[in-house]
This record gives C-alpha cells, sequence and structure tokens, in this order.
C-alpha cells in the first residue's frame, strides 16, 4: 500500500477555552465510526472549524507529513500508539488520587492523523501545504492552515484516519509540570 501521513496536534489551555472541549465531546457523541466518507470529511471540518474559533489560544503543536509508505504507517501507528497511552496513564493516575489535575494551567490537545492514498489529488494537496519554510513552520499562521486540510481532501483517498481528543470522558488535562516531560518533548512553541 502506498500512502502518505498527515498529523497534526494542538494544545490549548482548558480553562479559558472550556466551552471548546464540551463542543468537541459533543461532536465525537454525534460521529459513527461507521459513517460515510462525506460524513467523516463533515466530521473533521466540524472540529477543524471549532478549533479555528480559538487561534490566540494555541500555545504548542506539531504537525508532520511523511510521503515514504514505511515511514507513514510507523508515524502513524507511533500517533495513535502514544495518544492511547497518554489517556490510559492519565486514567490511572485519576483513578490513584482522585485530585489529581485539579491543576490550574492544565490543557487540552486535538490530534488528527490521516493515512493518505499516495499520489493522489489528495496527497498532492498535502504535500503542497506542508511545504513550508523552516521560519514559519511552528507560526499560528501555519497552524490555522493546516486545519484546512480536512475541507479541502476527500476522504476517499484516506485508508485511515483518528480523531483524539484530551481529556476525553475523565477531566484530566495536561498539566504545565508534565508538558516539561520527556514524552512531550516533541512539541514546539506556537508563536
Amino acid at each position: 500500500m502506498n500512502i502518505s501521513l498527515f498529523a497534526l496536534q494542538i494544545f490549548l489551555p482548558l480553562e479559558p477555552t472550556g466551552p471548546l472541549r464540551s463542543h468537541l465531546h459533543g461532536l465525537v457523541r454525534n460521529s459513527s465510526p461507521s459513517d460515510s466518507h462525506t460524513d467523516r470529511r463533515n466530521f473533521h471540518v466540524n472540529v477543524a472549524d471549532a478549533l479555528l474559533r480559538w487561534p490566540s489560544h494555541f500555545q504548542y503543536g506539531v504537525w508532520d507529513y511523511f510521503d515514504s509508505s514505511e515511514m507513514a504507517q510507523t508515524e502513524y501507528d507511533s500517533w495513535v500508539e502514544g495518544t492511547l497511552d497518554d489517556a490510559a496513564e492519565a486514567k490511572t493516575k485519576l483513578e490513584a488520587d482522585a485530585a489529581y489535575r485539579v491543576e490550574v494551567g492544565a490543557y487540552m490537545f486535538v490530534t488528527f492523523a490521516m493515512l493518505i492514498e499516495k499520489g493522489s489529488a489528495s496527497d498532492t494537496f498535502v504535500s503542497e501545504m506542508c511545504n513550508v519554510p523552516e521560519p514559519d513552520m511552528w507560526k499560528r499562521a501555519t497552524f490555522e492552515r493546516m486545519l484546512s486540510v480536512p475541507a479541502q481532501i476527500n476522504f476517499a483517498n484516506l485508508h485511515r484516519e483518528v480523531l483524539f481528543i484530551r481529556p476525553g470522558t475523565h477531566p484530566i488535562g495536561v498539566t504545565r509540570t508534565e508538558l516539561e516531560d520527556e514524552k512531550y518533548g516533541y512539541l514546539r512553541m506556537i508563536t
């Protein structure tokens, strides 16, 4: 299978963006894994549009594009496993300490990861979108631009896609202290 990967993750503070988390969870509750390509596209576009109402709160993030099929699959698996492990660890900590994560300044994050049919019009579009000069890679405007990807691609060209929101069903955000941990060392400050 010839595939490319597009992945995007954005961290926002939980407190001032409280309505955003509720809105995103409503979108998730109203979606279905068996949705059509159009429904899946609309779901991702709605999540991206919701985030685009809060760009001044984008604090940390990262995005990736890999056009090597092997690297794309490896990185996709890494994004999925890393995010699932992160959520499982948070749940374990909450169960161990009910007072955990009441910390002011906790963050939420949203992760998009898409395996795209290599050479398709969607792949060509994403490749061009990700051709960003190095000084602009971690700018807020670049992240806003990357959030336009779901609206511009054909979901029939996707082999797989996933979207994660944390906190999920439990109220656990990522604390400032945790952001200093090596496992979050990949994040960039959005300027």
